[in-house]
């Protein structure tokens, strides 16, 4: 930059005056040093060793998230269960069906017209089929709601019978579970920077 300004200036001293009369103007030039090159810098690789990721878990498992997100080692398990939710359920739809069937009973052979028809008493107290028996056995007066009560209480018995025997069927599942504690489990290691023997576990 230095030495373009004095070649510019002493070339505008060596210029007659009367060039500078006639309109003649020296501009000094500038120039604008170019970036210097940026050394060339390799993305690191990353490096793989194989058998190492085999021995984060024991054989027979594998990472995998738990309920939590948390990645743990896991083996898949397969079976039968009982579905205690339907069985739950059915137990409950049977027992209120019953209960109500007793009720009714207790109370309708307080009427004379109830309490002296011996099927209609005997099975009022026998669950699922009892209900069923005592509408053919009701007196030939009985209100029409009562065949609907009745019937009401029949068919809860009978769906909390059909949803107690599906839940204990149950039913066949395949689901990853958590390795046990105390799982210590020892098994060769062979890589290409690694060779013996690799101890894992859960403690």
């Amino acid at each position: 930059m230095t030495r373009t300004l004095t070649i510019a200036l002493t070339f505008a001293l060596s210029v007659p005056c009367g060039a500078a009369a006639q309109g003649v103007i020296i501009t000094p030039a500038y120039t604008t040093p170019s970036p210097a090159p940026q050394p060339y810098v390799q993305a690191p690789v990353v490096s793989y060793t194989p058998g190492y990721a085999a021995t984060q878990c024991p054989d027979g498992s594998s990472p995998q998230p738990d309920r939590r997100g948390i990645m743990r080692c896991m083996h898949l398990v397969s079976g039968h269960r009982v579905s205690w939710g339907l069985a739950g359920a059915g137990i409950g739809m049977l027992a209120g069906g019953w209960i109500a069937e007793i009720l009714t009973t207790a109370f309708s052979t307080l009427d004379s017209r109830f309490s002296s028809r011996s099927d209609y008493v005997g099975w009022g107290y026998v669950p699922i089929v009892g209900p069923w028996v005592q509408m053919t056995d009701l007196p030939p007066d009985t209100n029409s709601s009562y065949y609907l009560w009745l019937g009401f209480e029949a068919l809860l018995q009978d769906a909390g019978l059909i949803l107690l025997i599906c839940g204990l069927v149950g039913e066949d599942y395949e689901e990853y579970r958590p390795i046990a504690a105390g799982d210590v489990r020892v098994r060769p290691i062979v890589s290409a920077t690694v060779q013996g023997l690799g101890i894992s576990g859960v403690f």
